[in-house]
């Protein structure tokens, strides 16, 4: 898990860092610059987490997987937070750090227990 949050901390360093350096070298758009540093954080993360975190080589149905599951994780906490938004008297901070918790949480689950699963034999 130490490991995970590791990779994870230094994607979201790399999507700020090349965030700001595209928006402040390069001009771009505060969108576009956001595109590109989310695109390279997420190779980051990928890459570091087959490597690193679960010491498991990169091939397309993993990445496929990999996206399947960030995908997911991001889907399902933003459906957390309208949920609790709309339906509980919790505050916005409160929601927001209820999200920033349970995407990892749920992204690391469904890593281990399918994105580089171990199969037996």
């Amino acid at each position: 898990m130490l490991r995970f949050g590791l990779v994870g901390v230094l994607a979201t360093a790399t999507h700020a860092l090349v965030a700001l350096t595209a928006l402040t070298l390069f001009s771009a758009v505060p969108m576009l610059a956001n595109a590109v540093g989310f695109v390279t954080a997420f190779a980051v993360s990928m890459t570091g987490h087959a490597l690193f975190t679960f010491n498991s080589p990169m091939t397309v149905p993993r990445a496929l997987k990999f996206c399947a599951v960030a995908i997911a994780a991001v889907s399902i906490s933003s459906a957390v937070v309208f949920l609790l938004g709309a339906y509980t008297p919790l505050s916005r901070p409160h929601i927001l750090i209820l999200a920033a918790i349970s995407t990892p949480a749920l992204s690391f689950a469904g890593h281990s227990l399918w994105t580089f699963r171990k199969t037996l034999g």
